[in-house]
């Protein structure tokens, strides 16, 4: 059986995300979060659930080399477009 994953650190969370060559907006886009609350986790503001960062993990896998991340789920120009309602107003 597999280890668990781990909360990661910030540096894990900046390293992975550019090696998926993503920016902050579409990395938590493709795990339905916020640009901001990516901000705080690259911050070292707020921690990644364990949870969210396997789930990242797993959309962003590499290719055969190594090298270049794969996405799943979310296509960089459909995530630019999502909107979030202001942080604890419900959306309507």
């Amino acid at each position: 059986m597999n280890a668990p994953f781990r909360a990661p650190t910030p540096e894990q969370i900046r390293t992975r995300r550019a090696t998926a060559r993503l920016t902050q907006a579409h990395a938590a886009a493709l795990i339905s979060g916020s640009k901001r609350t990516w901000q705080d986790w690259e911050a070292g503001i707020a921690r990644m659930h364990p949870g969210l960062w396997e789930l990242f993990v797993l959309k962003t896998r590499l290719d055969a080399d190594g090298q270049n991340a794969v996405c799943h789920g979310v296509e960089p120009e459909a995530a630019a477009s999502i909107s979030y309602p202001p942080r604890g107003e419900m959306a309507k």
